[in-house]
């Protein structure tokens, strides 16, 4: 256990360990039509998601007022936390990562105190070591520097990590940094995805263990 404390799992949060599709894509659904903005269809909406908040609204209300579209997507988020919870496999695999002895990292496009507030309520929080949120970089994803931050932090090389997330700006950063990285697709597999090139595609979180196992059994020589 001790010798894993070299290895990490950086994962995404939304859409990665939490299951919030209907949390977000309703959040700004309720933001647009709320303050008079035009509808974009739920696809274009689901398509967005993983960019900071800000982006977002710029691509669905260019101009708008985003103090106030922000102001509104947290008070539906606050008012609906039912609709927030971890995928099926999310919790049992994280346990099982960390009985391992591994570090492990969430780094999300979400504010840190929206971040800590979901992690919290799922019950992910307790198995997290590290956050790294988009109030914490100057460049988020597909930037690297998400992900070299929490290497730093734990000082480790980066073929020493693996970077896991449902969008192609998961794979990318985690390219740039040197990490390997895993896309989790929990919906359908996008030409964006393939195009990314991840090391691996799965399909259930819970396919993240054997993955990383495998893995620490190549670098170390122990196969």
């Amino acid at each position: 256990m001790v010798e894993n404390r070299r290895f990490a799992l950086l994962a995404d949060l939304d859409k990665t360990l939490h299951d919030s599709d209907e949390y977000t894509t309703s959040a700004f659904v309720y933001s647009l039509d709320q303050l008079g903005y035009p509808l974009s269809p739920r696809q274009t909406i689901t398509k967005l998601i993983g960019k900071p908040l800000i982006e977002c609204y710029e691509a669905l209300a260019p101009g708008g007022d985003f103090e106030a579209l922000r102001a509104a997507h947290t008070k539906f988020q606050e008012e609906h936390p039912e609709l927030l919870k971890p995928f099926p496999h999310t919790i049992s695999t994280l346990s099982k990562i960390k009985d391992e002895g591994f570090n492990t990292a969430v780094i999300t496009s979400r504010s840190r105190a929206s971040a800590l507030e979901n992690m919290e309520a799922t019950g992910v929080a307790r198995f997290i070591d590290y956050l790294v949120s988009v109030d914490d970089v100057e460049n988020p994803k597909p930037h690297p520097e998400p992900v070299q931050k929490a290497l730093i932090h734990f000082n480790i090389p980066a073929h020493h990590a693996w970077t896991a997330g449902d969008s192609h700006l998961d794979v990318q950063a985690g390219n740039r940094a040197g990490t390997h990285t895993i896309a989790v697709v929990n919906g359908k597999l996008t030409q964006e995805i393939i195009e990314s090139r991840p090391d691996h595609i799965i399909y259930d979180i819970e396919e993240i263990y054997p993955v990383i196992m495998t893995g620490i059994r190549i670098i170390t020589g122990s196969v």
